[in-house]
């Protein structure tokens, strides 16, 4: 058994308001060999359109099965002009009904040092084009994003129009292109959420890149 070792650069994006589980997949829908484990860095921008944060992100992803891929996910990120930093802590899987169709899923929780904590899941599909130099894939679906605790209200233009997170059921869209190279996979990735049911809400949008190295292959 190989363990290699690789320096790893870049991937996914936080919003720090509201939290929601709107993660870049930055992967190929084909799966790995079975056994083979993967790490991946994020880095990116996501948020309200004039109010956007950044944020960072370290994933561990396992292909458990022939068709199964599991991962953790740790992030942070914060407001470019300030505000409450997030920390979260992500479970995800996808599972590959073909080399170039998957199913995503995932629950996460995270914390703002607002006081705010919450909880996010999501489900969604995920196509790609596996040609073994430059994949584009793109992906959709839903999520449901909600405090567990409100905290202290952040955020708005004008005194009094501070808020906390709130439920919300957002649909997402999300798009990015895989380049395999001899050490590790690099990948860019654009997306957006927009609320359902919510009047007031804005939508949400992303932009990061990865870089994905294999630690171990069996």
């Amino acid at each position: 058994m190989r363990v290699v070792v690789v320096g790893i650069v870049a991937v996914a994006a936080c919003s720090p308001l509201p939290p929601p589980p709107m993660i870049p997949t930055h992967a190929s829908t084909e799966p790995e060999a079975r056994g083979t484990t993967t790490a991946m860095f994020v880095i990116g921008i996501a948020g309200e359109p004039f109010a956007p944060g950044w944020g960072t992100a370290l994933r561990v992803e396992r292909q458990e099965t022939d068709r199964t891929t599991v991962g953790l996910e740790l992030g942070g990120g914060r407001g470019i002009d300030g505000g409450p930093s997030l920390v979260a802590l992500r479970g995800y899987g996808r599972f590959a009904a073909k080399d170039y169709v998957a199913v995503t899923y995932g629950l996460g929780l995270s914390a703002m040092s607002s006081g705010f904590v919450g909880y996010a899941v999501h489900g969604g599909g995920l196509v790609a084009w596996n040609n073994g130099d430059a994949e584009p894939l793109a992906g959709a679906g839903f999520y449901l994003a909600g405090p567990l605790r409100r905290g202290e209200p952040f955020g708005g233009t004008s005194p009094g129009t501070a808020r906390t997170p709130s439920t919300k059921l957002s649909v997402y869209l999300d798009g990015g292109l895989v380049v395999p190279t001899e050490r590790a996979a690099l990948s860019f990735d654009v997306g957006m959420a927009i609320p359902l049911f919510s009047a007031d809400a804005q939508g949400i949008v992303a932009a990061s890149i990865a870089s994905t190295g294999v630690l171990r292959r069996k």
